[in-house]
């Protein structure tokens, strides 16, 4: 009992610290009822007139089905951001046509104390500006818990997404990708069979989002490891809940398990599936430095799988797959347009 005090007080402390800094959100805002009822209006005026043809009365109804599929569902997602901004406008559009809502919750100083780069606001505010993101929050970190400043984060996520009045939540990374119609199709699944928590398999990438790893994980500690991610969750109105790895169904990231002990689904990978581009950036470094991985007995670890996937190079190794740690990568389209990049490279060989 004292335990459940103490977490409904750290709550209370979050919630207030958030309503102190954003005013309430409603995810209706972008798409209000009379905004869908006045594009039908003007579908029918242009019918009338005869002044609509073929594609555009396909584009309008498209348009149309969105704004409606929107409104029952009203999915809120939350971005966690420090770095890897580059990734995050191809990760939003690949699910942007199904939330209601999406906030970043981000940070200037990086859980470790390392700053982010000076074109990481500006990134966010152009992507705000142009209706990608509904809202944006600063996070500060104390550093001297980072795993808690991660869970913290996403809290904070949650809460905005509660505040706008959205029934089901998503935790999300900006190398983190889905395929429309899978995430569609899942999200209905979890509607009609009224599922509280949900976990996807992880299709990893490596270097180049064309480089796809046939089964395993670059981070894996031993072949049988099975890591997945937390999905979709419903969110409760009066019910306590905040991330933990506590009792959660299989293994994940532990600041972000939810809803442990409600009705769960873990979906088939050719359902849907987590798309991870996590070594698919300008700053390899930066990354892996800031990372919960990164600590005591595993930095030695992490700088030997650094190199690695720097020393990695597809077209050296077998003609129709290449191998990386033991693992097979196939070569596969860019199937989420993400651009070309290249990895710096100077500071780690200098190491």
């Amino acid at each position: 009992m004292t335990e459940f005090i103490k977490k409904l007080i750290s709550y209370l402390r979050l919630y207030i610290t958030v309503k102190k800094k954003i005013p309430k959100i409603n995810c209706y805002d972008n798409f209000t009822l009379f905004n869908y009822y006045s594009l039908r209006i003007k579908k029918l005026i242009l019918l009338l007139l005869r002044r609509i043809n073929k594609n555009e009365y396909k584009q309008i109804k498209t348009k149309l089905n969105q704004k409606k599929s929107r409104l029952k569902k009203r999915l809120g997602i939350a971005y966690n951001v420090f770095d890897g901004y580059e990734l995050l406008e191809s990760s939003i559009k690949t699910v942007r046509d199904e939330a209601s809502f999406i906030v970043v919750v981000y940070q200037l100083i990086s859980n470790y104390g390392e700053k982010a780069d000076n074109e990481l606001e500006e990134t966010l505010f152009r992507l705000k500006q142009n209706k990608l993101i509904d809202e944006l929050y600063c996070y500060t970190p104390n550093l001297k818990d980072p795993q808690a400043c991660e869970r913290e984060k996403r809290d904070i996520g949650l809460i905005l997404a509660k505040r706008a009045r959205c029934k089901y939540y998503m935790d999300m990374d900006c190398d983190e990708f889905y395929i429309k119609d899978q995430l569609r199709n899942a999200l209905d699944y979890i509607k009609y069979n009224k599922i509280a928590c949900s976990a996807v398999s992880i299709i990893e990438y490596l270097k180049k989002p064309t480089y796809q790893l046939a089964n395993g994980y670059i981070f894996s500690p031993h072949k049988d490891y099975i890591f997945y991610c937390p999905f979709i969750m419903k969110i409760f109105k009066f019910k306590y809940n905040l991330h933990s790895n506590k009792n959660f169904s299989c293994l994940v990231d532990p600041t972000r398990g939810l809803n442990a002990g409600e009705k769960f689904y873990l979906f088939s990978k050719h359902d849907v599936a987590m798309h991870h581009m996590s070594t698919i950036r300008k700053n390899l470094e930066k990354k892996f430095n800031n990372s919960n991985l990164n600590k005591g007995a595993n930095r030695s670890t992490i700088k030997s799988i650094q190199d690695e996937i720097i020393k990695f190079n597809y077209e050296k190794n077998i003609e129709k797959r290449s191998i990386f740690n033991g693992i097979v990568v196939n070569e596969t389209d860019n199937i989420f347009d993400i651009p070309e990049m290249t990895i710096k490279e100077s500071t780690i060989k200098n190491k």
